[in-house]
């Protein structure tokens, strides 16, 4: 899947999903359960993809627990904040002007 600025989500042979720069150098090992872009910014979940996410035919929403670790790349400078908590990831979304409507979700590359 494509992303800005030559970035790309790319699934392992295992079915889990990493981000990668547009050299094929691993920037985000993942797994990522769910992610969205908003211009130059990708960010999302990490964790594997839920079991009620693979029943759906498009992008599914994506439900975090109290644990879930979130993650933000900024494409235009190679910018990564990985492992981070709601709050924090609210606040980093919020420092790169992202919509206070910014939802995630479940990428259907995940269910191949």
């Amino acid at each position: 899947m494509a992303l800005p600025n030559g970035y790309y989500l790319q699934p392992s042979s295992a079915g889990k999903i990493a981000l990668v720069n547009r050299r094929g150098r691993l920037v985000l090992p993942g797994p990522i359960a769910a992610y969205r872009v908003s211009g130059v910014i990708v960010a999302g979940a990490l964790g594997e993809v839920s079991q009620a996410a693979r029943t759906c035919s498009n992008d599914c929403p994506f439900e975090a627990q109290p644990d879930t670790r979130y993650f933000i790349l900024n494409t235009s400078s190679g910018e990564v904040m990985t492992g981070l908590d709601e709050l924090e990831w609210r606040a980093g979304l919020r420092r790169f002007e992202v919509p206070s409507t910014f939802r995630i979700v479940t990428p259907v590359l995940a269910l191949r």
